[in-house]
């Protein structure tokens, strides 16, 4: 049992399903047999495969390694890797896939479209989070983040949220049993804080698209703007194919009210603490020189 940073307790279940045979090629626990001796594909130790009709199917360590990162992985994180293997196209998406280049070992890719899917169900710093997207970059492929929302979307945001909050990345309420969604939201969030969200949307990452610069309408929302600048597509269901596609729907224009509203109050924020600070500096007759110019900027 780990504690988060909002206070959290974490439950982690240790499980593993892929490892190499003796012939050094990929194995799916599935298909593997019990009391044969396989290899962990990040720190080579040995592994044999268990479970069976009332437990998911799984490698586990002969001799437990803390220091492995797979060693870690729980049954949530691998009904997340699992979902995106059934709906992403067959053969094009792969588990734990390895990037010798840069020592990383990716949870989900989609392979013909060079996009990691990396799956954060624990704490992680903003940090390790700009590592690793600098890493994948480097080597071609873009980065789709996926929090639980267990530990992330919550009022307060961490570090890595923060870091991530135009860049692309989505959430999951997946379960212990498997059930749950993946969703994009509309939120506004002010110093760290996610002062405000709507109900989800649920995604589809079967369907992907590429962003249209020239379909992006002109009112649309500051966050889908700012999107489209770090990422160059986006997935069935999320807050940009509802811009695309249904920029009518009730949910958008309540978002683009409230994202409206928040905008002219944050504005209105930064000139009251302006005027105030030159209030303390100047005399009387060259503030509402200064009030005019603030307010030209301002709008």
């Amino acid at each position: 049992m780990i504690k988060s940073f909002t206070g959290i307790k974490i439950s982690l279940v240790v499980m593993q399903i892929y490892a190499l045979n003796e012939k050094n090629e990929m194995i799916h626990a599935y298909h593997a047999h019990k009391k044969v001796n396989y290899r962990c594909i990040e720190c080579n130790g040995y592994l044999r495969s268990r479970g069976g009709t009332l437990r998911q199917r799984h490698f586990y360590h002969l001799e437990p390694n803390r220091a492995c990162h797979l060693h870690r992985k729980g049954i949530i994180h691998i009904h997340i890797q699992n979902h995106f293997y059934t709906c992403l196209p067959k053969g094009d998406c792969q588990l734990e896939y390895r990037v010798p280049e840069i020592g990383r070992i990716a949870d989900v890719v989609w392979l013909s479209k060079k996009i990691v899917f990396e799956i954060q169900y624990s704490p992680i710093t903003a940090e390790e989070l700009s590592k690793r997207n600098h890493d994948y970059q480097k080597m071609g492929w873009s980065v789709v983040w996926v929090l639980h929302d267990k530990l992330y979307n919550q009022f307060r945001l961490s570090a890595a949220e923060q870091a991530l909050q135009f860049l692309p990345h989505y959430f999951t309420n997946m379960d212990r049993e498997g059930k749950g969604i993946f969703y994009d939201q509309f939120d506004y969030i002010q110093n760290g804080l996610r002062l405000y969200k709507m109900s989800p949307l649920s995604v589809d990452f079967s369907k992907f698209s590429l962003i249209n610069d020239q379909e992006l309408k002109e009112d649309c929302l500051y966050l889908i703007k700012q999107r489209a600048k770090n990422c160059s597509y986006y997935f069935s269901g999320d807050l940009i194919d509802l811009g695309n596609t249904s920029s009518a729907s009730a949910y958008y224009q309540k978002a683009q009210e409230k994202e409206k509203a928040q905008l002219v109050q944050a504005k209105q924020k930064k000139m009251k603490y302006l005027l105030n600070g030159i209030k303390k500096g100047m005399g009387q007759t060259y503030q509402s020189i200064f009030r005019f110019l603030l307010e030209k900027v301002c709008h």
